[in-house]
């Protein structure tokens, strides 16, 4: 798990996040958002983890906000392997295409 946290923020600073406010979401098995929250500590109400965002030399370290749904990519293989909807991951961009839209339905990957 550590490297993949060290990813996600290398992704905050290598999209040039560098300013308060500013949010990247990674994408992969998980889905991560980081928002910049500057160089002081912000304590999430809502369960969002604080985090060090990047630190460059003797500048202030920057802080972040982490949101995270660890299974978020991997609902690909859970439809392809419990529900049997897709005999494999490459058909689920093609298998959504077939909808003319959501009609107010949304699956949430967060279980």
């Amino acid at each position: 798990k550590q490297w993949y946290q060290r990813r996600v923020r290398a992704a905050l600073f290598g999209q040039q996040c560098f300013k308060e406010g500013q949010a990247k979401c990674t994408y992969g098995t998980g889905c991560f958002m980081l928002t910049n929250t500057g160089t002081d500590i912000v304590f999430s109400k809502h369960g969002l983890l604080t985090t060090v965002a990047y630190k460059l030399g003797d500048a202030p370290t920057v802080y972040a906000l982490e949101g995270a749904v660890a299974i978020g990519g991997e609902v690909v293989r859970w439809l392809r392997d419990n529900l049997k909807i897709i005999s494999s991951s490459n058909e689920i961009e093609q298998l959504s295409g077939t909808v003319d839209g959501t009609h107010d339905l949304f699956f949430v990957p967060a279980f």
